[in-house]
């Protein structure tokens, strides 16, 4: 018998369960059922977040991770779109995705009695398949494209004067990193708005080392810089590509895109895969005619849960 529970904390055991649960369904489908923010949160010391647990009799089935973000930013800001809580779901029941509406429809009742509020939820590995979100009235809030491209035939990047590369220096270059980062992700919901929490978070994340973040300089001025991953597969990533506003025109995001590409090549990837936003027009261009080309979407969507009750 299906039984759902709302948690704030989740000790030990049951992390490596809801671990476990994640690998198996990932070995399942053949892509991972939760973003990295979220598994971030479930691995480490992260506050912000709760759980709910799907448990059919004893064994845990499903898994909804809920976000909280920071309200006092959405509280100070009128023209702010943040949503009260972010969520997302997976499942290895019979069948999964009636494990998932169940595990949805639960959260926006929780979000409810915390007062209600707009909810986000990511839909990962989006093809043909309606995902459970659009069953339940969910309107889309915005989609990524994935799009990917062998590592070959790739061009040298050319600097404007006085621009230089180099890799990142653990203590020395994260206040540079993070000027950049939020001036150029300013309304980005996810890569906006950091602090060296968020960074060090990042730079713990396997597959991620300082010596793949790639930044370009003029004299002792950060003007953009090209985060690369590699990925136990051996399979590439444009991590974050961002260029300060301010150093703008100056061809640095097609430059950077190259450094970042050749840099991949030579730790071995074949292949490199990236995410971008659909309604960014011109990245989207800029990747098309680097030779990338859209695999399939990964898709948040949002509704309202209207206020109700008492909180939990």
């Amino acid at each position: 018998m299906l039984a759902l529970s709302h948690h704030t904390d989740l000790d030990t055991e049951t992390r490596a369960a809801v671990s476990a649960l994640f690998r198996e369904v990932t070995a399942e489908r053949g892509y991972e059922p939760l973003g990295e923010s979220k598994r971030v949160e479930l691995e480490g010391d992260a506050a912000g977040w709760s759980a709910l647990l799907a448990h059919d009799d004893d064994a845990l089935i499903g898994y909804a991770h809920l976000s909280w973000p920071d309200q006092a930013a959405t509280e100070n800001d009128a023209a702010s779109t943040r949503p009260r809580a972010v969520v997302e779901v997976f499942s290895n029941g019979q069948p999964p995705q009636d494990i998932e509406r169940e595990l949805l429809s639960a959260t926006l009742e929780t979000v409810a009695r915390q007062g209600g509020g707009r909810v986000w939820s990511w839909a990962h590995h989006v093809t043909d398949q309606a995902p459970p979100q659009v069953v339940l009235g969910f309107a889309v809030q915005r989609r990524l494209a994935v799009m990917c491209r062998a590592l070959t035939e790739l061009p040298a990047p050319h600097w404007p004067e006085g621009v230089s590369l180099a890799t990142f220096r653990t203590e020395q270059d994260e206040q540079a990193f993070l000027r950049v980062n939020n001036a150029a992700f300013a309304d980005h919901p996810e890569n906006g708005g950091w602090e060296e929490a968020e960074l060090r978070e990042r730079l713990a994340v396997e597959g991620i080392t300082p010596s793949d973040l790639l930044m370009a300089w003029r004299g002792s001025e950060l003007l953009g810089f090209h985060w690369t991953r590699v990925h136990g597969d051996g399979t590439g990533e444009v991590y974050v590509l961002a260029v300060d506003p301010a150093a703008q025109g100056m061809g640095l995001g097609r430059s950077l895109l190259h450094a970042g590409l050749a840099h991949l090549a030579d730790r071995g990837c074949e292949e490199v895969v990236l995410y971008v936003d659909c309604e960014d027009t011109p990245a989207v261009e800029l990747y098309r005619s680097e030779g990338f080309e859209r695999r399939y979407d990964e898709v948040c969507y949002e509704t309202e849960a209207p206020p109700s009750g008492s909180s939990l």
